[in-house]
């Protein structure tokens, strides 16, 4: 008898399979932006994998969920957003919000994002505000940048600058304290603008340069042909044609060499612009006729309807009332052309939000429907958490214990080293303490710890990091801090306890504090054993000349 074949689909309960969606979804991340297509063709097969054996379960809803919000960030950076905020939609429905919360955040930011590009503003600053609280809540800091650069970039186009630069601002410290130029570079394109916008033009040409150098140094040329326009943006708006032009002439090259034939247009056009604005008619032209060549090849239609404008105008100039006409008459025709693909778009607009109110209804069934599942991962993730304040917090001060201390000031170090940034280690004793314990009794030592400690998380950033050494000792890591600067942070702590006195028995108890300070300035390379050495070498000597000071190892 011969055996029926059938079509096997994939069993997402197999590793392989598993295996082969994860490797897919890791190589989409570093494509997106070099290399959309590319990325999208990967998270498409990701998606299909995940999708054909119509998961029912919470944990192979999530895996499809993620597949769909990599497929999206590819269809953004195509400015495909008809497609990509269908995506977002169907991830959203693959998460439970109570648990997926970086998922979910995920998503709203992909829809926030889809919003703004097809010009539906109130709705992406509506998702944009809620991925920034999702991210903030999760101390998720790329995720915060990503949603900051987002609302500044809305705020630009909305024409309030002066809106876009805190969340600008705050997204440039973010990217340079996680090191990630990828993150960096659209900051910089967008705070140049930003600057521009509010008359900063130094700041404004400072951070154009920065987001062309980074994004010649990361081969994204889509980029670097924003940035170099940017530039070229800055300088026309300060009537420096000049200047404006080199810059333009440089977007252009960049464009032609890479084959960016849109953003090739666009550089014409603006060229063809400038020297209209200059005079230099025969140019302008040349540069305006190249331009609208390329955008009717590309059928870019809004390129084609200020070409023809400005063409319009150029003929005009030299007395050919016949061309300037037939120019006019055809941005008639190109203008009608995109009104009516703008009258479609908000068609288009007002059906997604439709979807995307269905889609958020169906997703509070969803939770609903699993109330008693949440429940259940509420209980577990309470325990997990109980387990992990026993392994990483101090009992008595609620800090980081010296384990957990020791092991985030690895990773924190590591990093230090290998990118060659400063950071301080400072090591302090509580003066006297074991006579304080003797006279007044343990209780009241505590009591003396606990106060240390709040005194000391008053003056602190949130990037410092604070861990109980042992006893009374206490130790602090002080990331992208120089020597002085962790000098003059140990000195505020040092005023901050000796302020806040503390009484027992109806007596008043003075607290001083000897401490040891250590950094890698002039030697990044130490390691965190080296730097804690020569710490408490340095708080060794505090307290044998005195105590109550602070000692630089030098």
């Amino acid at each position: 008898m011969s055996e029926i074949q059938t079509n096997h689909k994939p069993d997402m309960n197999s590793p392989a399979t598993a295996e082969k969606i994860e490797a897919l979804l890791r190589r989409t991340g570093p494509l997106t932006q070099r290399n959309p297509k590319r990325a999208l063709e990967l998270a498409r097969e990701a998606a299909r994998l995940a999708g054909e054996n119509a998961p029912s379960s919470l944990e192979h809803r999530k895996v499809l969920g993620r597949a769909l919000i990599a497929q999206a960030k590819a269809l953004l950076e195509l400015d495909a957003y008809e497609q990509a905020i269908p995506c977002c939609i169907s991830a959203l429905e693959c998460f439970n919000p109570a648990v997926d919360s970086n998922e979910t955040a995920e998503a709203l930011l992909g829809l926030g994002s889809g919003m703004m590009i097809m010009g539906a503003y109130p709705e992406a600053l509506q998702y944009l505000m809620r991925a920034l609280s999702a991210f903030q809540s999760m101390k998720n800091q790329s995720g915060e940048a990503a949603a900051r650069i987002k609302l500044g970039n809305l705020y630009l186009l909305l024409g309030e600058a002066e809106k876009a630069l805190p969340h600008l601002e705050t997204a440039l410290d973010l990217a340079q304290y996680l090191t990630d130029l990828k993150v960096e570079a659209p900051v910089q394109v967008y705070l140049s603008r930003a600057f521009s916008e509010c008359g900063r033009h130094q700041s404004a040409v400072q951070a154009g340069l920065r987001g062309v150098e980074i994004y010649q140094n990361l081969g994204i040329h889509r980029g670097e042909v924003e940035a170099l326009n940017t530039l070229g943006e800055v300088y026309l708006k300060r009537n420096e044609f000049g200047l404006a032009l080199n810059f333009f002439q440089l977007s252009a090259d960049v464009a032609k060499k890479f084959d960016k034939r849109l953003e090739l247009a666009r550089a014409y056009r603006k060229i063809g612009q400038i020297h209209l604005s200059m005079g230099n008619i025969a140019a302008a032209i040349e540069a305006l006729q190249a331009a609208l060549t390329i955008a009717s090849e590309i059928n870019a239609q809004y390129e084609q309807m200020e070409c023809h404008q400005a063409l319009a105008q150029a003929y005009k100039k030299t007395g050919n009332f016949q061309k300037a006409l037939e120019a006019y008459e055809n941005y008639i025709s190109a203008y009608q052309i995109v009104y009516n693909e703008e009258k479609d778009r908000r068609l288009r607009t007002l059906e997604v939000i439709h979807e995307v109110e269905n889609a958020r209804k169906d997703a509070e069934i969803y939770q609903l429907r699993n109330v008693a599942l949440q429940k259940e991962i509420e209980e577990r993730k309470k325990a997990q958490a109980a387990l992990e304040r026993l392994a990483t917090q101090d009992s008595l001060t609620g800090i980081a214990n010296r384990r957990y201390f020791l092991e985030i000031a690895s990773r924190i170090i590591e990093q230090a080293r290998r990118y060659q940034r400063p950071v301080s280690v400072v090591m302090i004793d509580v003066d006297h303490f074991k006579e304080m314990n003797d006279t007044f009794g343990h209780k009241t030592g505590d009591k003396v710890l606990i106060h240390i400690t709040r005194c000391f998380q008053s003056v602190l950033r949130k990037v410092d990091i604070l861990g109980r050494y042992g006893g009374d000792e206490f130790v602090i890591l002080l990331p992208e801090t120089t020597k002085e600067g962790a000098r003059r942070l140990s000195e505020r702590l040092m005023q901050a306890v000796a302020q806040q006195l503390i009484t027992a028995g109806g007596v008043t108890i003075p607290i001083t504090l000897s401490m040891g300070l250590a950094s890698n300035i002039n030697e990044p390379d130490l390691s965190l054993d080296e730097l804690l050495q020569r710490a408490d070498r340095a708080l060794y000597d505090s307290k044998l000349n005195g105590r109550n000071r602070l000692t630089s190892y030098e």
